[in-house]
């Protein structure tokens, strides 16, 4: 599994690399605009990727307390009996 990650995050490098190189191919404004417009994609990336760990915690956090609360219910039911 670890090789499978590692292998996905050099391609993705590699990808990230080339694209840079093709932009500092061109005209200085369009790259500029280029570069821009690759802040602003990896910024919303990182800000989507932040609320799904906002809610992955939220829903670990709530299946915790749901776990908690059954397991409760289930050994005063024990007692009971």
């Amino acid at each position: 599994m670890y090789m499978y990650v590692l292998s996905i995050s050099l391609s993705i490098d590699a990808s990230s690399l080339r694209e840079e190189l093709a932009i500092t191919n061109l005209d200085p404004k369009e790259a500029h605009a280029k570069f821009v417009e690759r802040v602003k994609d990896n910024k919303q990336a990182t800000e989507n990727m932040s609320n799904k760990i906002e809610a992955t915690q939220n829903e670990v956090d709530r299946l915790r307390y749901s776990s908690y609360v059954l397991t409760n219910v289930y050994l005063r039911c024990e007692c009971i009996y």
